[in-house]
């Protein structure tokens, strides 16, 4: 593909010094404070009213026995939980009104992987017998030190866990002894959960065992663990005539409730779906009254005092409300609801020294006088999250995750065409509807219908490979299998997609990046935005807009040749993709003081004649 023209050459970026009204430390502190994560556990769930209804329904029932707690990663599904449940972030069982809960944490990463799902499971319930052996400490001592006791209740409740030796070498305590110790080493959970039938038997108390299982990501743990427990407690329940009532709660993210489904491996007399509502103007209000309860001696022990902790809130209020709540909106959907990352990316955008903070960018005037201190547009807002404190994007230095280069290429391969025509692609088959996708081999088989297994082939393999490693794509499927299930655009695909012809400030960002392989060199934004050349931008943004014209309509070109037209218009659309992309910069320069140029204008008639032609 042919690189679109760069209008200014230069050498390194000299920063500025930015001790110019830099950001108090009392209000970094204020920051950092508002938006920590324990912030978190203030919000008030009267959001989830459905959820606790949901929940309420399914604890009263008896004919329910497994619920199905679906959402996102980091949409919040467990401080839900825990704060549904009363249960602290340091626990992981709890005894109250005749209820025995157990909790069983994923990390992040989900549970299980590696082989170690069981023993973890089985290291939780030990924590419940270690429990209850304080609770009984004569009867647990008991039963270390001589074994028949529980080894006959082994046998009336779970014969078939031990080995049957007794049966050759007759009943001893070396025999009671050694089966055990076998059955500990080998089936650990077992173990530990015949262990605990056996506390409850002399508890007399519990009548309810409720088990949740948080952040399960795999398909045979999930089947497993809700057959053992329920198994377990049935059985005891026939031979000791009680009558607990077991409930298991499965907190799974979307797409691994996707795959269960498809597989009918779906065990649930119950789904809900963890609502997408996140307070975050209940959150900052939270905060704000919780410091401002415990008094001026305790925020200045954290590093900030009542006004800059006023200031900062006010100016988090404008913030998140800015534009009818645009950026709250763009922030939630880029972070796909993931809470902790939200709050992330609200501190980087207020810490930001760079691009925020209030300093003489002749370019946004207009923002100055709403909010002191701080300056809240589509450039700072966008570009703090981009480039951090950098001048420039750099997405390699800064280990960028939320803003990708979408139009990434290098000397020797250009990615950016190939990415873009798959959002369309994945976009238009979208429509309204959150999981409409297709699997890799089937697009894959699509492109080698309309090229051939030619470069471009090769080239949309590893597009895919790319949008999936920047978390543009996904698939519902689990991450142990790692060939199959279908691709979808995620929440974050789509908003990067609707900001390309939103307006330019992607197509910027990118266009730092997009050169950093070739052999070219550039003035950055940063700088021409400052001395009022903002038309410099919008020249290369234009020319990169021709340029990926022309390409798509190399590849339109040689799918005719191919009698593939049909079909290609059938894959990615009949308008342009280029289209989507000027529609950005229009809007732009339509709103800059560039407006007035009359090069500019003459160069996007040229370029819209271009994109909007007949094919």
């Amino acid at each position: 593909m042919e690189q679109s023209k760069i209008n200014i050459v230069v050498g390194d970026i000299i920063k500025e010094d930015s001790s110019e009204n830099p950001i108090s430390e009392e209000c970094l502190h204020a920051i950092e404070f508002l938006l920590s994560e324990d912030r978190l556990n203030d919000i008030s769930y009267d959001e989830d009213e459905k959820e606790c209804a949901v929940f309420d329904s399914f604890l009263q029932k008896n004919d329910m026995q497994h619920l199905v707690f679906m959402g996102d990663d980091g949409i919040g599904k467990t401080e839900f939980l825990r704060k549904y449940f009363s249960i602290s972030v340091h626990d992981t069982f709890k005894i109250e009104n005749h209820k025995l809960l157990i909790m069983f944490s994923g990390d992040g990463n989900g549970i299980l992987e590696n082989g170690s799902d069981i023993k973890y499971f089985a290291e939780e319930i030990k924590k419940v017998c270690e429990y209850y052996e304080q609770a009984y400490i004569e009867e647990s001592e008991y039963v270390i030190r001589n074994y028949s006791k529980f080894y006959v209740f082994i046998l009336e409740t779970k014969k078939s866990a031990l080995s049957h030796s007794w049966l050759e070498k007759g009943l001893d305590d070396s025999v009671y002894m050694t089966e055990i110790e076998d059955l500990k080493k080998n089936k650990p959970f077992t173990y530990y959960m015949l262990k605990l039938k056996y506390y409850l038997l002399l508890s007399q108390q519990i009548t309810d065992l409720i088990v949740i299982c948080d952040n399960i990501i795999s398909k045979n743990i999930y089947v497993e663990i809700a057959d053992k427990i329920d198994k377990c407690i049935r059985n005891y329940n026939k031979i000791k005539n009680k009558g607990y009532r077991t409930k298991t709660i499965f907190a799974i993210n979307n797409s691994t409730y996707w795959h269960l489904l498809n597989k009918n491996n779906l065990i649930s007399d119950i789904t809900v779906q963890k609502s997408k509502n996140f307070n975050i103007q209940g959150l900052l209000e939270a905060g704000f009254d919780y410091a401002k309860a415990l008094g001026e001696v305790w925020m200045r022990e954290h590093g900030f005092d009542m006004q800059a902790l006023q200031n900062v809130k006010e100016a988090l209020d404008f913030f998140n409300t800015r534009f009818n709540q645009k950026y709250q909106r763009m922030i939630l959907g880029l972070c796909m609801h993931n809470k902790k990352l939200v709050l992330k990316c609200y501190r980087t955008v207020m810490c930001n020294q760079t691009w925020v903070r209030k300093k003489r960018f002749s370019y946004a005037d207009n923002a100055y006088d709403e909010n002191p201190g701080f300056l809240f547009n589509n450039i700072t807002c966008i570009r703090a999250l981009a480039c951090g404190n950098e001048q420039v994007y750099n997405p390699v230095k800064i280990r960028d995750y939320l803003i990708p280069n979408i139009l990434y290429n290098t000397e020797d391969e250009d990615y950016g065409i190939y990415n873009l025509l798959l959002m369309k692609y994945f976009v238009k088959r979208q429509g309204n509807h959150e999981f409409i996708g297709n699997k890799q081999e089937n697009i894959l088989a699509i492109c080698e219908n309309i090229w051939g297994k030619s470069s471009e082939y090769d080239n949309f393999e590893k597009a895919i490979n790319y949008l999936l490693s920047k978390k543009v794509l996904d698939r519902y499927t689990l991450c142990t299998e790692e060939h199959s299930g279908h691709l979808f655009i995620t929440e974050k695909g789509i908003e990067l997609w609707d900001m390309f012809h939103g307006d330019s400030i992607l197509m910027e960002i990118c266009r730092e990046d997009r050169f950093r392989d070739v052999n070219l060199n550039m003035e950055p934004s940063y700088i021409l935005l400052n001395t009022k050349r903002q038309y410099l931008i919008f020249e290369d943004l234009l020319n990169m807009t021709r340029g990926f014209s022309s390409f798509e309509d190399k590849l339109y070109l040689s799918a005719s040749e191919r009698g593939c037209s049909v079909e290609y218009i059938r894959t990615f659309g009949k308008k342009r993709m280029a289209y989507y992309l000027l529609e950005g910069v229009s809007k732009s320069i339509t709103y800059s003081v560039s407006r007035s140029n009359e090069n500019l204008k003459s160069i996007c008639k040229e370029v819209r004649d271009l994109v909007e032609a007949e094919r």
